[in-house]
């Protein structure tokens, strides 16, 4: 597989899921017009993407349910969820006392002390605009409700 194709093959998926921008979609096209290795790997995409639908679309509500309770383990997000906060929780308290005995601390020259309060506030600032970002992708996300 040469360079192109390998690239190109990196594209199929979002290719049939119609996720591309224009520009990498029109390279897909073109480049699989002239290669039929491309071209195969292609419809082999899209009959397994086929084959998985019918799959789901003949499951029935007992094997869903069945599905859902494997996938969707109460203990296991229980406990998940716990151990993230409690290390979110020790980093912000070992951070923050970090920072109030840093500040307590007789620093020469005092820009040092500017300097590591703007890089705590740069970094408050930067955590708070990727939860911002994550909430408001949240909403339109395409996959949020995808089961699997």
């Amino acid at each position: 597989m040469d360079d192109d194709c390998a690239s190109v093959d990196e594209l199929l998926s979002g290719y049939l899921d119609g996720e591309l921008t224009q520009k990498d979609r029109q390279r897909v096209d073109r480049h699989i017009e002239g290669c039929s290795k491309c071209t195969a790997r292609l419809r082999e995409l899209e009959s397994i993407s086929t084959s998985v639908g019918k799959l789901r679309a003949d499951m029935n509500q007992e094997d869903r349910e069945q599905w859902r309770k494997v996938m969707d383990n109460a203990l296991e997000r229980t406990a998940s969820g716990i151990g993230w906060v409690l290390v979110v929780g020790a980093v912000f308290v070992l951070v923050g006392y970090a920072g109030y005995e840093f500040l307590l601390a007789d620093v020469e020259p005092p820009l040092v002390k500017w300097a590591v309060g703007a890089l705590y506030l740069g970094l408050a600032v930067l955590l708070l605009s990727v939860l911002r970002q994550r909430l408001k992708a949240r909403k339109t996300d395409r996959y949020k409700d995808v089961e699997i």
